[in-house]
């Protein structure tokens, strides 16, 4: 009995390990996907150059693009470029709205790296590079500010905003971008997030051993019943065979049979009777219990 209840406990051990372990790995397995996971470049709907790609939309001369929360791939805003109306040969300077989206959202994949590493939060400002103006981030980590997102005429004129108020729109969505990043990998969420994985994995555990002490009760309960429902077979057998004689001769003759015979036949009869009752009792709790 001590080596079995031994057994029993290094196994209860190792399958509340094992859920831990599945059950931190499920809590932060998102957070890895966002740090590592790197989107993948534009490909084309088709082979036709002249048509813009999956992900693009055309209006005239504006094709325009989503760029997405390295986080979630919710939209942050759409950034527009001139129309290239070959793909295979684009003029001179100009670069392919999809282009252009994959460098910011590569850009914004940097930033959540350096969010994570920063002590305070990171600020996002508007800034002026070469006469255009520029969404850059700064914290307390590197002297060099980051680039992120250069504000164009053609974004202005689809947004129909200037340059300064759409900048500062932009810089407003990216704070909140950054801000929400520092929420979500600070210590005090990933704390709760462990804490949270624990009551899970403590849960699963206490489940398990509840459901395994219930169909222990019932295995032996079964057992039990088992071995009554036969008895009672027996029982009757043997009720069955007393109540059965042998004929003597072919014809049956009647008899008189006094009141104290009859009264003991009767009683015979009853306890056969009781005793098939008991019989298809304890065959249906054993049926309940056989699950």
């Amino acid at each position: 009995m001590v080596i079995l209840s031994f057994n029993r406990l290094q196994r209860l051990t190792i399958r509340f390990v094992l859920i831990i372990v599945v059950t931190i790995a499920m809590v932060f397995g998102w957070g890895a996907i966002a740090h590592s996971q790197l989107p993948s470049s534009p490909t084309a709907a088709s082979n036709d150059p002249h048509k813009p790609p999956k992900g693009v939309t055309r209006l005239g001369e504006y094709e325009i693009a989503d760029v997405n929360s390295p986080l979630d791939k919710n939209l942050l805003f759409k950034v527009v470029s001139p129309t290239v109306f070959n793909r295979d040969e684009p003029p001179e300077g100009s670069l392919p709205v999809e282009v252009r989206a994959e460098e910011i959202t590569q850009r914004l994949m940097r930033a959540l790296d350096r969010a994570n590493k920063a002590k305070q939060t990171p600020i996002i400002s508007v800034a002026t590079l070469n006469n255009r103006l520029i969404l850059q981030l700064n914290d307390d980590q590197m002297t060099r500010s980051l680039r992120l997102v250069t504000v164009t005429e053609p974004d202005a004129d689809y947004y129909g905003k200037t340059l300064e108020g759409l900048a500062q729109e932009w810089q407003k969505i990216l704070q909140a971008e950054v801000e929400r990043i520092e929420r979500l990998f600070s210590p005090k969420v990933l704390s709760q997030r462990v804490g949270q994985a624990l009551q899970i994995s403590i849960g699963l555990v206490l489940g398990s051993v509840v459901l395994w002490f219930l169909r222990r009760t019932l295995i032996r309960k079964q057992t039990v019943l088992q071995a009554r429902y036969q008895e009672h077979i027996a029982e009757a057998k043997q009720a069955a065979v007393k109540r059965s004689q042998p004929e003597t001769s072919a014809n049956i003759q009647a008899i008189d049979i006094s009141e104290p015979e009859a009264h003991t036949i009767a009683h015979q009869r009853s306890q056969f009777l009781e005793i098939i009752q008991r019989q298809f009792t304890l065959k249906r709790q054993l049926g309940i219990y056989s699950f």
